[in-house]
C-alpha cells in the first residue's frame, strides 16, 4: 500500500506547487495593476524607485515557481509514459527530487509573495473587499499540506539525494537545457552552470552526513534557486529563437544576484543596472537578446 500512496502523495505535492504558483501569480497580477494605475504625489507609483524594487521581489519568485513547476510536470508526464511515449525511468529520478523540491520552496515563497503584494496595495488590501487576505490565507496552508517543510526538505535531501541519487539525473536534464540555451553570452551561461554544480554538490555533502540534517532546508533552497536559473536561461533562450523575447533570462540573472549571492548589507548595490532591468520586466514589450545580453 504505501508505494501507492507514495505515488499519490507525490500528485498531491506536485498539485500543491501549482496551487502555490497559481496564488503568487494572482497576488503579483493584484500587486502590478496598483503598481501601474495608482497615483503617488501626482506621479504613477511604477515611477518610484523603492516600488519597482519592490515588485521585482515579488515577482521573482513567482516565476522560479512557473519554471519549477512546468519543469516538474513534464517529467511526471515523461516518467508515467504519456502521449504513447515509454515510460523513462531518467524522468522518474528527475521528478523524484524536482516535486519535493517545488512544495519545499513554491510554497514558502507563495506565503512571502502573497504578504508583500498584499503590502503593495496597502491598508486597503487587508480588509476583505479584496481578495488579497484570502490568498495570504491560503498560501499558508501550502507549507503544511502533505508534508511540512522541515518534512519536504528531509525527503529531498536524505531519500531523494541521499538514498536514490536523483540530484544525478536531475543535474543532467538541467545541464542538458543549458547546453541548448543557444544565443546566451557563453560567461553567463558558464556562471549559471558553475551555481548549479556547486548547488548539486552541496545537496549530496549533506545528504551523506546524517550530522548536517540541521542544513538540508539550506541545501534544498540552494538546489530549487540554481535549478530555476538555469531553467530561465534555457526558456529565455528558447523564448528569444521563438518570438524575439529574451526577457527572461534577467529573472535567472537576479536569481543569481539575490538568491545564491552573498550581499553587503551596506552597499547599494548598481541601482542604475536595476533601473534598467526593472524597466524592461514590469513593461510590455519584449525584448531582443541583443539588448538583454549586455544585462547579464
Amino acid at each position: 500500500g504505501f508505494v501507492q500512496m507514495a505515488e499519490v502523495i507525490n500528485w498531491s505535492r506536485l498539485n500543491n506547487g501549482v496551487k502555490s504558483t497559481a496564488l503568487m501569480r494572482r497576488a503579483a497580477h493584484d500587486a502590478m495593476a496598483v503598481l501601474k494605475g495608482r497615483i503617488v504625489f501626482g506621479a504613477p507609483l511604477i515611477e518610484k524607485p523603492l516600488a519597482r524594487r519592490q515588485m521585482l521581489k515579488i515577482l521573482v519568485p513567482v516565476e522560479q515557481a512557473l519554471s519549477m513547476w512546468c519543469f516538474t510536470a513534464d517529467a511526471l508526464d515523461r516518467a508515467e509514459g504519456m502521449a504513447g511515449r515509454a515510460p523513462s525511468q531518467e524522468a522518474a529520478a528527475v521528478l523524484r527530487l524536482a516535486t519535493p523540491l517545488l512544495k519545499f520552496r513554491a510554497t514558502r515563497d507563495g506565503r512571502q509573495v502573497t504578504g508583500d503584494a498584499l503590502d503593495m496595495r496597502g491598508g486597503i488590501g487587508y480588509i476583505e473587499e479584496w481578495v488579497n487576505p484570502r490568498l495570504l490565507r491560503d498560501a499558508y496552508l501550502g507549507s503544511i499540506w502533505e508534508g511540512t517543510s522541515n518534512i519536504v526538505a528531509l525527503d529531498a535531501l536524505t531519500r531523494a539525494v541521499g538514498r536514490h541519487r536523483c540530484h544525478e539525473a536531475f543535474g543532467a536534464e538541467l545541464y542538458a537545457k543549458l547546453q541548448d540555451a543557444e544565443g546566451v553570452p557563453a560567461p553567463f551561461r558558464e556562471r549559471v552552470r558553475g551555481a548549479l554544480e556547486k548547488a548539486i554538490a552541496f545537496a549530496a555533502s549533506v545528504a551523506a552526513n546524517a550530522q548536517d540534517e540541521a542544513a538540508a532546508r539550506q541545501a534544498a533552497s540552494a538546489l530549487y534557486h540554481a535549478a530555476t536559473a538555469a531553467l530561465m536561461t534555457w526558456e529565455g533562450a528558447a523564448t528569444d529563437a521563438r518570438r524575439g523575447d529574451a526577457r527572461r533570462l534577467l529573472y535567472a540573472r537576479l536569481v543569481l544576484d539575490h538568491r545564491l549571492t552573498a550581499r553587503d548589507p551596506f552597499d547599494a548595490g548598481d541601482t542604475g543596472w536595476e533601473d534598467e532591468v526593472s524597466g524592461l520586466l514590469l513593461g510590455d514589450d519584449p525584448a531582443r537578446m541583443d539588448r538583454v545580453a549586455p544585462l547579464l
